[in-house]
């Protein structure tokens, strides 16, 4: 059974992935509209930021040291990780190998905004994949401790 904290982390996860979604289902119309849209996406992480700011919290030296050490913990505990990341770079440097010897156009073909959440969707969704399995299991955890 899952904690109210779960699921409102699960809510999280299946309203930024239908963004996601409709994001590369609409990418015309974003290519089409990136300026409104970048304007938009700035005004919210704005908002994002005062409401997430905390008093007397860590700086962002502090802060950036702290990830650092998450992400190298992550990568000694998961291998796998490792595997991906060079058959990602293995896949990404053939393929642009590819097009840049045939003159193929692959920012006209598949169009920028795609391009861009294909490659960086590629690289960084097993990274979150792990953080947020994680996170979700503390939360588990931290509820069964209150009761």
């Amino acid at each position: 059974m899952m904690t109210p904290a779960q699921r409102r982390l699960r809510r999280q996860w299946l309203i930024i992935l239908s963004m996601i979604g409709l994001s590369l289902v609409f990418g015309d119309f974003v290519e089409a509209h990136l300026v409104l849209i970048r304007a938009v996406v700035f005004v919210c992480l704005v908002i994002a930021l005062i409401v997430n700011s905390r008093a007397g919290g860590p700086t962002g030296s502090e802060m950036r040291k702290m990830g650092h050490e998450r992400m190298l913990e992550i990568y000694e505990s998961k291998p796998w990780l490792r595997i991906w990341y060079v058959f990602c770079v293995i896949v990404l440097a053939s393929v642009a190998m590819y097009a840049k010897r045939n003159s193929i156009d692959l920012f006209h073909r598949v169009g920028v905004f795609r391009l861009v959440i294909l490659t960086f969707g590629t690289l960084f969704a097993p990274l979150f994949f792990v953080i947020e399995r994680e996170r979700f299991r503390q939360l588990g955890e931290e509820d069964d401790d209150g009761i």
